[in-house]
């Protein structure tokens, strides 16, 4: 059976889902609050730039530089380091029904 996403559900870029499947993802930051997926476990609200220096490989990324290079890939080339984001922890591997 298909994992049905409804609209409050995290979805994933190829990149991430490569390293969800070789478990080094284990967090991962947006602008909205995706706490209801039953996926997360905790979130918190914490500046971009504490993403980029400190959980990196929780993101799944090498480096810092990694992960901003990837951020920016997803969001026009825009890195405002000062931005507040939703850091969503858990296992987000798809839920076996």
């Amino acid at each position: 059976m298909n994992k049905i996403w409804t609209k409050d559900e995290l979805t994933f870029n190829k990149w991430s889902k490569e390293r969800i499947a070789l478990g080094r993802k284990f967090c991962t930051s947006r602008s909205k609050n995706y706490g209801s997926d039953p996926r997360v476990k905790f979130v918190v609200d914490i500046q971009l730039k504490y993403v980029r220096d400190f959980l990196f490989q929780t993101e799944g990324a090498d480096s810092p530089e990694e992960f901003e290079k990837v951020w920016r890939s997803l969001h026009r080339g825009r890195f405002n380091q000062e931005d507040y984001v939703v850091v969503h922890f858990g296992d987000f591997r798809e839920i076996k029904k």
